[in-house]
């Protein structure tokens, strides 16, 4: 028999997901245990416990007050008669600046995380995002017809730049929130989906970059060219990561993976600690390997795509790889040593990025009408977009989708 859940029950019920909400706000949907939430409450657990018998109840509770919440913002927005407009105003809600926008953001990130390692929360993640996804289809269908979207491609494929530079805008207002402020990335939303849409602005047809033979990043971890015992525990740890998280990554579940004891673990990294810096300077190696390699084309554009075209291999392992970088910066909320870590090599290629785009720019191939620090947060974001949502929400695409749609909309972002 159902609970009841009307009356004073109700009302409790509702008081504690508040007070949830509060603390994975603040904390993380990670820090939301019963216990947790008992010691916030300043109670026992037999509250949370009797309204969510399980921490599963709890964060589908959750999850149905994000979703009320964007329904109850969308209804007030004020509708302009022009899809393109509306289109704008509804992620200029999701990146406005107020605390309540603020929690959301941290709390829909943390829900994507968890959806990505929960069947029943995955679910409820994918039916929003496909809700969201039929809207903006209808918005970008009548703004065709009125002949303010472009036509040289399917509006399922600008439909997902424009989700993915979203969501990475999102989550990079989450990540680095005293560089990224809620005014910056708004800003990037709507010169972004301007750009994106705006079928005046064609970046014309490039042929697909290819990046010179070489020695695989796989082969250079940590700067070595043979594989080593190493390197093949980091590939146990990363395999690990991308399956189950930063939660699921332990010494122990390392063996289990592996087929042998933590001795071989523990030896080469010493502590969960050193094993995540590792892991991130691993990354670093590949990111170095190839944009050394990149750095014979002589275009500064055509340099650029080159480092990226690796990033959307549609290989096992980079995939693995790709969604391990996610899970380390999600990590890295509640993790200062590991947020300094990423935050070091983030700034090195912002700044490479940086160095290229002025170089493009005195060449006349980049536009100036913007300032060459948005065009990067820009391109940043809708690959982090990107990677988020094939990493996250498991999307099936053909192979090679991913990298032409980065393509094709960053040359629309860079095109003057």
């Amino acid at each position: 028999m159902a609970r009841n859940v009307k009356g004073a029950g109700g009302r409790q019920r509702e008081e504690l997901l508040d007070l949830a909400w509060k603390l994975a706000a603040r904390d993380g949907l990670a820090a939301c245990t019963y216990r947790a939430l008992a010691a916030e409450a300043g109670t026992s657990p037999t509250p949370f416990v009797r309204c969510f018998p399980t921490r599963q109840e709890l964060l589908l509770g959750l999850f149905e007050k994000l979703a009320s919440g964007e329904e109850e913002s969308r209804g007030e927005m004020a509708r302009t008669g022009d899809p393109l407009d509306a289109l704008i105003a509804e992620g200029l809600m999701v990146l406005e600046e107020d605390a309540v926008s603020a929690d959301r953001r941290r709390v829909s990130v943390d829900m994507a995380f968890e959806g990505a390692r929960d069947p029943a929360l995955g679910r409820r993640v994918r039916a929003r995002d496909r809700e969201r996804a039929g809207r903006w289809l209808e918005l970008l269908d009548e703004g065709g017809s009125r002949g303010l979207v472009r036509e040289d491609r399917l509006a399922g494929e600008i439909l997902d730049q424009l989700v993915s530079l979203l969501d990475g805008l999102v989550f990079a207002n989450v990540i680095y929130p005293k560089r990224l402020s809620s005014e910056h990335v708004s800003r990037l939303w709507e010169g972004g989906v301007r750009r994106l849409v705006d079928p005046a602005v064609s970046p014309g047809v490039h042929q697909r970059l290819v990046i010179p033979d070489g020695p695989t990043s796989r082969t250079l971890l940590l700067g070595d060219r043979e594989i080593t015992r190493r390197q093949e525990l980091l590939g146990v740890a990363f395999r690990v990561t991308a399956r189950d998280g930063l939660a699921g990554l332990s010494f122990r579940s390392l063996a289990r993976e592996a087929g042998t004891s933590t001795a071989p673990f523990t030896y080469a990294f010493g502590t969960r600690e050193k094993l995540l810096a590792d892991m991130v300077r691993s990354i670093w190696a590949g990111i170095f390997e190839v944009r050394e390699l990149a750095s014979m084309i002589p275009s500064p554009v055509d340099r650029f795509f080159a480092e990226w075209a690796a990033e959307f291999s549609d290989d096992r392992e980079q995939v693995d790889l790709e969604r391990t970088y996610y899970e380390l910066h999600h990590g890295a909320l509640t993790d200062p040593s590991l947020a300094r870590l990423l935050l070091e090599g983030d700034e090195h290629g912002f700044a490479v990025t940086m160095a290229l785009i002025e170089a493009a720019r005195g060449q006349g191939l980049v536009r100036d009408d913007v300032s060459a620090e948005d065009i990067v947060d820009t391109l940043y974001a809708l690959v982090d977009g990107i990677g988020l949502r094939r990493g996250l929400l498991a999307e099936k695409r053909p192979s090679g989708y991913r990298s032409a749609l980065w393509e094709d909309a960053g040359r629309r972002i860079l095109a003057p």
